[in-house]
């Protein structure tokens, strides 16, 4: 019996699949001079096309807390029509599930093996742990007061960055965090590194708070963020920094049209230089 030439893609179980369910024929029993075979010729280049698109629409942006990477990130997807990842739900998630569970933050293992039954899924701006949307319960200063003690756990990391990289599987997407261009998609096609003076980062953070009626004093919020700024670029394992190839951005005195226009001016450039 003669081997079917696409007998090559059966390793390939993305386009195996694609192609017994689109055409109900495995691609390893298909001629190339049928019209089953041109069909899959012309779906595998797509695969193909649509593989490269995925690692290279990547926008990937870090920053610390107040600096406006999730406004920005969520304006920055609906401007390009492409979905938008906020890595750090993953991290208040997993602490909003530890807290509920009452696992102890400080023992590594028992938080890492919560991590590996996670079940977390974000839609529209919207997070959900087990089915339960947690979208607002996740940003109030009880997870803010404990999330560092997650983030400081290695393993949980590394279960989380697996989660995330799933998460972008499929598509074009602004993901944001704080290890974002430096661990999780170093590859990304864009990275920016967003800051702002650290006054001006814990006056946004009071106004939404505020906005979101949570009761907190500008003191205490103060030290809540210095806290975290300083567990977040010392910490051992992925550390916050700015990656070498991220564009910096100071958000300071910067209106958030004005910093989404700095932004698409630089994806626009760099599509440009690409395309030369």
């Amino acid at each position: 019996v003669q081997k079917s030439p696409f007998a090559f893609f059966h390793g390939n179980l993305d386009f195996s699949k694609f192609a017994r369910g689109k055409f109900g024929v495995d691609p390893c029993e298909a001629s190339p001079s049928g019209l089953y075979g041109q069909i899959m010729l012309t779906a595998l280049f797509g695969l193909m096309i649509r593989q490269k698109r995925e690692v290279e629409m990547i926008i990937a942006i870090d920053g610390p807390a107040g600096s406006g990477k999730t406004t920005i990130s969520r304006l920055l997807a609906r401007k390009l029509n492409i979905s938008y990842l906020d890595t750090g739900a993953t991290y208040r998630v997993l602490t909003l599930k530890a807290l509920r569970e009452n696992i102890d933050l400080d023992d590594y293992e028992k938080v890492k093996t919560l991590a590996e039954t996670l079940d977390i899924r974000m839609e529209k701006n919207k997070v959900y742990l087990d089915g339960e949307e947690v979208s607002e319960e996740i940003r109030v200063p009880l997870i803010d007061k404990n999330i560092s003690k997650i983030a400081a756990n290695p393993m949980a990391r590394k279960v989380l960055v697996n989660i995330q990289r799933k998460m972008a599987e499929g598509g074009d997407f602004v993901a944001e965090g704080r290890d974002v261009t430096t661990v999780v998609f170093p590859g990304a096609k864009f990275k920016f590194y967003m800051d702002a003076f650290y006054f001006e980062r814990v006056k946004r953070r009071h106004k939404e708070l505020k906005e979101k009626e949570v009761n907190i004093s500008l003191e205490e919020l103060t030290e809540q963020i210095r806290k975290r700024d300083d567990s977040d670029f010392t910490r051992k394992n992925s550390p916050l920094k700015k990656a070498a190839d991220a564009v910096y951005v100071d958000t300071t005195n910067l209106t958030l049209e004005q910093v989404v226009d700095k932004l698409l001016s630089y994806i626009e450039i760099g599509d440009r230089l690409k395309d030369d």
